[in-house]
């Protein structure tokens, strides 16, 4: 099962990002992550990231804020095996 990343977690570990607008994601029935706004400036400046951790891993999905709408559409489809 992954283990559950919070907003609390990532501030310790990366106190400068900014996040905003954070929610709580399923992944399927394998563990939980967070979802957020960021300054990514890979991305103009403006991201939503989704950052979760399955089997020991941390995975970090990024995209235009524009694109929010299809990345969740796309992580709705995700399944997880070991």
């Amino acid at each position: 099962e992954g283990s559950v990343l919070t907003k609390e977690r990532v501030m310790a570990d990366i106190p400068d990002l900014v996040i905003s607008d954070v929610q709580e994601v399923e992944l399927g029935s394998n563990g939980r992550g967070i979802a957020f706004k960021s300054d990514n400036e890979a991305f103009g400046g403006s991201s939503r990231e989704v950052w979760f951790v399955f089997s020991g891993q941390l995975y970090q999905v990024s995209t235009y804020i524009k694109n929010d709408p299809l990345l969740q559409a796309v992580l709705g489809t995700w399944q997880f095996k070991r």
